[in-house]
């Protein structure tokens, strides 16, 4: 890092921790420990875009390519905060010449450069250091990707070729499979949900509620079904132990299920009716947002919440409308 300038010896009166974290290819990356200093850092409030939205505009396109911008490190520090930055290292004393992992605001600094450089590309949607370029023909494409490289280029920003792919049918995207017509989850992540042991601790059911959770869009009714585990872990500190009663072994391994036949959803068309039909029960509510095409109705979205005790005394009716308004307010994209 020292040879590639991204950290220099230094002779500041800051200094904060180090810890290797290790990242999803089992390699180890420096964060640094910076609490204190972001205890006093202003906090940047630009906007991250939902890991969901990129499929607003996938209508119609039907060739992909992703690319990987091997992102913080390429955003210079300020000079006068770049002491602030120092870690202490066996070997020394170091502070970063470019955005560390661990500060506050560096994802929503990286967001903003990346929407300033690609901003008005309206085949580009960028996540982080995630870029996805969809096209409705190979001849379109290789223009998209001609103007995508250009303007990386003009701001000095380089890509990872090998993480990059280009010209797909089908393109696995933030944890999503995407084809010409359809997303659904990737594979990896089913088997991941499918293959979760059933664990005692709280810790562990929150990070099973946690995988199923990221996909709820393509669960239908998740709330109602997941709520015996949610009940489980009232109460309870991480470490407790979970009380695994036959409703919560039920709700487990229905929810493996759900999410093995999870429903395919289609891209969303601005050319065709939508339907959104509610549903509400004793203990949560939700919703399905259709379109029709061609005569048959696709469903691009699903949504479920469960229900606060005070919401649980309203009457059937009242619930009913409940559903209509806080699906109404999910899907809300104006």
């Amino acid at each position: 890092m020292e040879r590639l300038d991204i950290v220099r010896r230094s002779n500041c009166p800051w200094a904060s921790p180090l810890h290797m974290v290790p990242n999803s290819e089992g390699q180890w990356r420096p964060c640094g420990d910076f609490r204190r200093l972001n205890n006093v850092t202003t906090n940047n409030r630009y906007p991250i875009p939902h890991i969901q939205d990129f499929s607003a505009h996938l209508a119609g396109t039907s060739i992909f390519s992703k690319d990987l911008i091997p992102g913080y490190h390429q955003v210079p520090v300020c000079a006068e905060d770049v002491p602030k930055t120092a870690v202490i290292t066996p070997f020394g004393l170091f502070e970063f010449l470019r955005m560390p992992f661990g500060l506050k605001g560096v994802a929503q600094t990286f967001q903003r450069l990346m929407d300033s450089v690609l901003r008005d590309l309206t085949f580009v949607f960028v996540y982080l250091d995630n870029i996805l370029v969809a096209s409705c023909s190979t001849e379109q494409h290789l223009d998209h990707l001609h103007q995508v490289f250009l303007r990386l280029t003009k701001h000095g920003l380089i890509v990872n070729p090998a993480k990059c792919q280009f010209g797909l049918a089908e393109i696995d995207f933030l944890e999503h499979c995407i084809s010409a017509q359809r997303r659904y989850p990737v594979a990896g992540k089913m088997q991941a949900v499918e293959n979760f042991p059933q664990l005692l601790t709280v810790k562990a059911l929150q990070e099973f509620l946690g995988m199923v959770n990221f996909y709820n869009r393509f669960l239908l009714g998740v709330a109602a079904l997941l709520q015996p585990l949610y009940n489980a872990l009232k109460r309870k500190k991480a470490n407790d132990c979970v009380e695994w009663t036959p409703d919560c072994v039920q709700a487990f391994g229905e929810a493996k299920a759900a999410l093995a036949n999870a429903a395919l959803l289609v891209h969303p068309s601005t050319s065709v009716p939508l339907a959104l039909t509610t549903d509400a029960s004793d203990v949560a509510v939700g919703a399905v947002l259709e379109q029709r095409v061609s005569g048959i109705w696709q469903p691009l979205a699903f949504f479920s919440h469960s229900l606060r005790n005070a919401e649980r005394k309203y009457s059937a009716f009242d619930r009913e409308l409940l559903a209509l308004y806080l699906a109404t307010r999910h899907f809300d994209f104006s």
